[in-house]
């Protein structure tokens, strides 16, 4: 009865980190993790990809 107890604690250990319980950083809001430098100027007019070719309209 002990081994599947302490197999069964150490499953639950594998499944809940401890130290993402006690993380003491707070967390961010999404707009605070991704905000991206988007410049039209970058664009190109034609997308000529190979490996993924996109057709208008599709």
């Amino acid at each position: 009865m002990k081994i599947i107890a302490l197999i069964l604690f150490a499953f639950l250990i594998c499944l809940f980190p401890i130290d993402c319980l006690l993380a003491s950083t707070p967390t961010k809001t999404i707009e605070e993790k991704y905000k991206p430098h988007i410049d039209p100027a970058n664009f190109v007019g034609i997308i000529d990809n190979k490996y993924f070719p996109l057709k208008p309209g599709m």
